[in-house]
């Protein structure tokens, strides 16, 4: 006999749909993010999936991370006075979070990256940010600038 009924899942397979819904998710809005820099603000942005979320990665230091519901990153510091703390920004709709980070953009334009980067206001993105959505199995990875 021949069921409609399709058979019941298994926890595994419950958990990959899961995560493949989340990553489709993350991968959606990190390219609709990218898009919007790019056609909006004419600032070119490269999308990075990793596991279950992905990072828009804009300059230097400034790069996006989503879960496919919310948008964060980190403002890197160029200020003549630096801040005590990392600024830690977060958006909810691609519109906003383009206009803010485009703002941001521009700064970190203006500002001398070497010298920044020297006084580790900005930081290479490296093999931590992927160990972090590879389950740390990216030690091997060099650091790069992304």
């Amino acid at each position: 006999m021949i069921s409609a009924t399709p058979p019941p899942a298994t926890a595994t397979g419950t958990v990959e749909v899961i995560r493949e819904q989340r990553m489709s998710r993350a991968s959606q809005l990190a390219h609709s993010l990218a898009n919007e820099l790019e056609t909006r603000h004419n600032i070119p942005a490269q999308v990075l999936i990793f596991g279950g979320s992905a990072c828009v990665s804009v300059f230097y230091g400034l790069v996006a991370r989503t879960d496919g519901s919310a948008i964060w990153w980190m403002v890197p510091d160029v200020a003549p006075e630096p801040r005590k703390r990392p600024l830690h920004t977060l958006a909810y709709f691609v519109p906003s979070a383009a206009d803010r980070i485009a703002q941001h953009y521009a700064t970190l334009r203006g500002a001398d990256l070497g010298e920044q980067l020297a006084a580790g206001r900005i930081t290479l993105v490296g093999a931590e940010l992927v160990a972090e959505h590879i389950n740390g199995e990216a030690s091997h990875v060099a650091a790069y600038p992304v």
